[in-house]
């Protein structure tokens, strides 16, 4: 295949917690991003910069390095940084619907007040990826997206472009990533002796499974600082393949061009098997069940109790000091606490055993926060709806049930009264 047009996206993988427990990482995403801000500002020819899809990166970073959030600003709003759409890369299949919202939600959230929202949904590492995966990111405005493990390797799966359709009839175009994943450009050196034979093995895995012209060559790897010379890359790499053309891209743009000329092949239904082309690693359901079960548990509470009660009690008003007052700064506090517990190897009990101890700890956060909204919540929705109802109807006691079914009973009399 001739005439190809390979665009480079320069990016890294920052797992937060892995081998090395979130601390470690962090000291090491210091002086990563430090290098990062001075190379864009230096080189006008490093156009952008991918930084792993969630924001979470840029708030670890500046925790440590509040004085340089301008130029972080600067660089997101001008899309030679990109961030977001997630918080944090969490599993996709172990957390609930309502935290993957919560998680884009936050993820937008940060990426607007920074500059600008990355408008591709990129789960590069998810352990498998659910059905409603393009209809959660059509939700949220996002019509393109990146995936690796849970699809390759079964007949239909040998192409790199896709259409997957969601439960409710939207999709969006998807691009699946080669068997060696994002780091497949990792090594391409910008040297013009040894670049060649690199280059040839790289070529190789990506251009048997081109759907059209268009190539992604994602260029980093786990916990990798940036490539230390892109433009200079693309200009080598020009020369070793003058009959194709090399650009260093932001994700973004390469979709816009992705389905020129291509078919995308159609895709639906769950993605959760493709041992054949990468580990899918759906063990990692089964271990550490007890951190699974205390997240689970932090959701519940937020999503039928904390929450419901809280806007209810903010609608209602009620007696007392502070009612209707406005609690979702308390749970967004909480929410933030809980997304930060799932990302992907954290949450699947796949990272060292510090992790998950530290995860378990970190998990009674949301409890906290949660709990301050929904207390006195609960109180003046109580008082608000006693006040509305005891005048006809003889109660003193008032049942919050958080289920999906519906009773008919809504209140337990003392002993000696009748049921209303």
């Amino acid at each position: 295949m001739s005439g190809l047009i390979f665009h480079l996206i320069p990016h890294t993988h920052w797992d937060r917690e892995w081998y090395l427990p979130r601390a470690a990482f962090q000291a090491r995403l210091v002086p990563a991003l430090d290098d990062l801000l001075e190379r864009l500002q230096a080189d006008p020819g490093y156009r952008s910069f991918l930084l792993d899809g969630q924001t979470v990166l840029v708030a670890d970073y500046l925790s440590a390095r509040p004085d340089r959030k301008a130029e972080v600003k600067a660089l997101v709003k001008t899309g030679r940084l990109q961030v977001g759409p997630w918080y944090v890369l969490a599993d996709e299949l172990i957390p609930s619907g309502e935290a993957l919202v919560r998680n884009l939600l936050l993820g937008a959230a940060d990426a607007e007040r920074l500059g600008g929202r990355l408008d591709v949904l990129y789960s590069p590492d998810a352990f498998g990826h659910p059905a409603v995966w393009p209809t959660l990111a059509r939700e949220f405005g996002i019509r393109a997206g990146v995936v690796w493990r849970g699809l390759g390797g079964e007949p239909g799966q040998e192409r790199d472009l896709y259409r997957w359709r969601g439960p409710d009839g939207r999709d969006a175009l998807v691009w699946h990533l080669p068997p060696a994943g994002y780091e497949i450009g990792a090594a391409l050196p910008a040297d013009g002796d040894r670049l060649p034979a690199a280059w040839a093995a790289v070529r190789a895995g990506l251009v048997g499974r081109a759907a059209g012209k268009h190539i992604a060559v994602f260029v980093g790897a786990d916990h990798h600082a940036a490539h230390p010379d892109v433009a200079r890359l693309r200009d080598l790499l020009a020369e070793v393949e003058p009959q194709s053309a090399f650009r260093v891209s932001r994700l973004d743009e390469f979709f816009q061009t992705a389905a020129d000329g291509a078919n995308p092949a159609p895709l639906a239904g769950e993605l959760r098997w493709s041992y054949r082309y990468a580990w899918t690693l759906q063990g990692v359901h089964a271990t550490r069940a007890p951190l699974k079960r205390r997240s689970s548990a932090a959701e519940l509470f937020l999503e039928r109790f904390a929450e419901p009660l809280a806007a209810l009690a903010r609608r209602g008003g009620g007696g007392g000091t502070g009612g209707g007052r406005d609690r979702r700064p308390l749970l967004e506090l909480a929410w933030r606490t809980l997304v930060r517990c799932q990302f992907h190897d954290a949450i699947a009990g796949c990272a060292s055993d510090p992790s998950p101890g530290a995860r378990a700890t970190t998990l009674r956060g949301p409890w906290t926060p949660g709990s301050r909204a929904w207390r006195p919540s609960r109180a003046r929705w109580c008082a608000a709806a006693c006040s509305t109802w005891c005048a006809t109807i003889p109660m003193r006691c008032v049942i919050a049930r958080p289920t999906r079914s519906t009773r008919s009973c809504s209140g337990i009399p003392p002993p000696g009264r009748g049921v209303a």
